[in-house]
């Protein structure tokens, strides 16, 4: 019943729709009701990312024990393996189960797409997953968002911005297309542009670590010291204990930003020496920031051997303008592949 009245009313709004098109909007992706209300739970901590993120993995595990057979499941728990510091060998074996359960799936191959960019710096095999994913499924906001990210690190960043902005016409309540949109415009050096979409970002959840994090990022290019220790104090929130967070407040503000920055390469330094092939990255980034292009450069390295997950993102970021002309920094981007 519930089958035949959405097709009737699919049929009345869109009455042009193709055969393809009705036989994906009748798609069901899981029989059981408990694993899709479990399912959707994981969807939600997951669109948050940042400290959330953590309790979307549980509750798409319990999907899948609940209903082994779901393909949505082991897609959402690839994608949070995919993100991972270091490349997980787990977030290809979810992916290629949920591909064999559903190899029509346009998440699934937009999350593999995913994988082969970050973890293999497969740059045409990812392309080909992502418009093998859009032509699955033209309204997938997942396939356009990350054909967006894709064609960022590659530099496209015109290309991106149309793809992105698809994604969040398709999902105009997503957090993390809204504050995507907006570090692409920073990584186009359109820090103004850049600032509305996160901020809109943050009017629609103001805890949504990323876009804060983004911010903290665009007021440092924009010269805007206060407001950018004010960001990443509103990311780092959650770390705080009750009262610690105005000591941190009038510590970081006393020392600036250059102080901050010296105080967070210590930290990263010190937790990178107890786990190591996790953090090089963000310390080459925190170094060049500091004007040691020297050491940034050696770290950039150490993470481009261990091919950490943020690494491409040196292609594009304007973190990385006062290395971008040494032979160093582009032997390390052709290493990539980029």
């Amino acid at each position: 019943m519930q089958d035949y009245i959405s097709q009737q009313v699919a049929e009345n709004l869109a009455p042009g729709l193709t055969k393809d098109e009705k036989t994906l909007l009748a798609k069901r992706t899981t029989e059981n009701p408990e694993a899709y209300a479990l399912y959707l739970k994981g969807n939600y901590y997951w669109s948050k990312r940042g400290s959330e993120a953590a309790h979307s993995a549980d509750f798409f595990r319990k999907a899948i024990a609940v209903d082994p057979n779901f393909a949505q499941a082991y897609v959402g728990l690839a994608s949070i393996d995919a993100v991972l510091a270091a490349p997980s060998t787990e977030a290809e074996i979810l992916i290629e189960k949920a591909l064999k359960l559903d190899n029509k799936s346009a998440e699934a191959h937009a999350t593999y797409g995913f994988i082969r960019m970050f973890h293999h710096w497969d740059w045409d095999g990812a392309g080909r997953e992502f418009d093998y994913a859009l032509e699955l499924n033209p309204n997938s906001s997942v396939a356009h968002h990350w054909k967006g990210v894709y064609l960022s690190l590659l530099g496209r960043l015109g290309e991106a911005k149309a793809e992105m902005h698809r994604a969040l016409e398709l999902d105009p309540l997503s957090l993390i297309v809204t504050a995507d949109l907006g570090q692409l415009y920073y990584f186009a050096h359109e820090y103004d542009e850049a600032i509305v979409y996160c901020n809109r970002a943050v009017s629609l959840d103001g805890n949504f670590e990323m876009a804060h994090a983004y911010l903290m990022d665009i007021y440092e290019r924009k010269g805007m010291e206060y407001e950018s220790v004010e960001e990443w104090l509103k990311a780092e929130s959650w770390k705080f204990r009750p009262g610690e967070l105005e000591e941190a407040r009038a510590n970081t503000h006393r020392t600036g930003m250059r102080g901050f920055l010296q105080q967070a390469v210590s930290g990263l330094i010190d937790t990178e020496k107890a786990h190591p092939g996790v953090l090089a990255f963000q310390i080459g980034r925190a170094k060049v920031r500091l004007g040691d292009n020297e050491s940034a450069l050696h770290w950039l390295e150490q993470a481009a051997e261990q091919r950490l997950f943020l690494t491409p993102f040196a292609n594009v970021d304007p973190v990385f303008d006062p290395v971008r002309a040494d032979p160093r920094f582009r032997k390390i981007v052709q290493r990539m592949d980029l």
